[in-house]
Parts: structure tokens; sequence; C-alpha cells
């Protein structure tokens, strides 16, 4: 599977992001990207590595298509798309812990979606910085943009005809994929309760053409009550650079937001431990009780 930047490192430390609205703070991780590299608000087919998403080791236990898979494989990308590319084939891949749709059409694209719960859908249309044939274009076609701005406008469009919901959002960032924009912008909008991050998300990427390249949406709630956070970011660095990092580690919290975890939603902080030239280690804290796991949420 190609990436679009796999060169590209996101920055480490903390950074205001500066949304429509109050501003949103966030922590940036170091990690190789993959298709959507610039989308790293906390946000699985290796096709997307966002910020803490990852994704667990195949057990290859894959079944074939059904009837009913490939309905639903057809109802989400024609939502995306519209009768854009026909949808070929859709294959489970039953993994620990999670399972997922593998989802084929006509052309060089891909698209994974979540499964059986079918709320979270990233597609895949391109992965070079010269735009093809394959990518989605809005009809009418807009010019090229030459700046985020254009992009963010493109993108805005697109999830206005597609998923007008996305607007609803808190938070919302644009920024280029690649050096100077080779790959081209991408929009993010989140969704904040509390000063938790929620689950929902959706992010857009435009090429240089003005073309939709790549796409995630997660339909998972915008709204949910949670206990107020008792756990301080102080704290949880603290407790995770005790229990499960190494003198030399760097350890910095990430993001706070929402996770299902054992069937329920809580809010857990997602913690980097990083040493020196290696990938960062992520564990998730519990921020009421203090408990840690070193697995990925379910």
């Amino acid at each position: 599977m190609g990436e679009v930047c796999s060169s590209e490192q996101l920055l480490v430390g903390r950074r205001v992001f500066k949304f429509s609205g109050k501003p949103l703070r966030e922590r940036k991780r170091a990690v190789k990207s993959g298709t959507l590299c610039g989308a790293v608000l906390a946000v699985g087919m290796s096709l997307f590595v966002l910020l803490g998403e990852s994704t667990p080791a195949s057990v290859d236990h894959s079944r074939g298509k059904s009837a009913s898979e490939i309905s639903v494989a057809r109802k989400e990308i024609q939502a995306a798309f519209g009768d854009r590319y026909d949808v070929t084939g859709a294959k489970i891949m039953e993994e620990e812990p999670t399972a997922k749709l593998l989802i084929s059409f006509d052309g060089p694209g891909m698209a994974e979606l979540s499964w059986p719960d079918a709320t979270r859908l990233t597609v895949q249309l391109e992965a070079s910085d010269i735009p093809g044939p394959n990518s989605y274009s809005l009809d009418p076609a807009p010019p090229a943009p030459r700046g985020k701005e254009a992009a963010y406008k493109i993108a805005v469009q697109y999830v206005k005809d597609r998923y007008p919901w996305a607007l609803t959002a808190q938070h919302h960032e644009t920024h280029p994929v690649g050096e100077k924009a080779a790959f081209g912008w991408i929009t993010s909008w989140r969704w904040v309760r509390n000063d938790v991050l929620m689950p929902r998300s959706i992010d857009v990427q435009v090429n240089r053409a003005g073309r939709i390249s790549q796409l995630l949406v997660n339909q998972a709630p915008g709204e949910l009550d949670l206990p107020k956070p008792t756990v301080t970011e102080e704290e949880v660095e603290n407790l995770v650079r005790h229990r499960f990092a190494s003198r030399s580690s760097t350890v910095s919290a990430v993001t706070l937001r929402a996770e299902k975890r054992g069937g329920a939603w809580r809010a857990e902080w997602r913690v980097a431990i990083t040493e020196s030239n290696k990938e960062p280690v992520l564990v998730w804290v519990d921020a009421q009780s203090g408990r840690a796991w070193e697995t990925p949420p379910v």
C-alpha cells in the first residue's frame, strides 16, 4: 500500500491548533504517516496512520464476500462518492481485537469499513503526488487550489454534498500534506465536549488538482455525557513514566478523548512513550480511575 508522505515526520510537543471557535489543545507525537499523515487530532488498514490509531496484526481468518456485505459496502461508497465507483468485492478480515471489511472497487483505490458496526470508513483513491484520474471530482469541478484556503472551500463543498453533519463540528483545521503541499491539503473536523475529544471525526484530503484523494469518516457519537476527568495531564505522565517507561524515555500525554472499552464509553488519556530512534508506544489511562492499558480500546 503506498504512502503519500512516508518520509514526513509529525512534530513532537504541545501545539495550540487555531480552529474556528475556541482553540483546542492537542499534542503531536512523532509518527511516520500513512495516507492522511497530516491528520493529527487524535483521531485499520495500513491505509491511514492517524494520531494514536494503530493497526492490530492481521490474523488471516478472512471470509469471502456475501450479498449483505457487498450491499453495505456499496451503500457506504455510494454515500461518499455517488455512482463514481463500482464496488467489486468485500471481504471480512477477522482481527484481534476487531474486524474490518475490506472493500475493492474499479480503479486502483481501496477502502476499509469497521465491522460489523460500519461506522468508520477509510478510503484511499490515490497515493501519489501526481493527481490521477481515480481521485474524485466535485460537479462542477472546481479550479485547482493554490493554497489551503481554496482547498478548504473544496473540502467544505464536498461535505456539504456528502456529509453535511460535518459542519456541526466545533473545530476544524486545514493543513498541507507533504513538502510544499505536494499531496495537497487535508481538512479535519472534530467534536469536543467538556474538553474531551469525541470519537466522531471526518478528514478530507484535496489533491493539487482539486479532487478528493483520501477520506476518513467516523460516524461515532459526537456528544457523550462522560464523568469529569479527575486525573490530570501531569499525573498521567508521572504514572506512565513510573510504571511503563525507562529512564531514557520521553513521556507525553497526547490527548484526552472518548474511547470505547468493554462496550462502554469513557474518557481516556493517550500517552506516548518515546525512545531515541524508535517509534512511540502508546499507553491508555482512564481519566477517572488512573487504570492503565497497553492494549487499544475496543
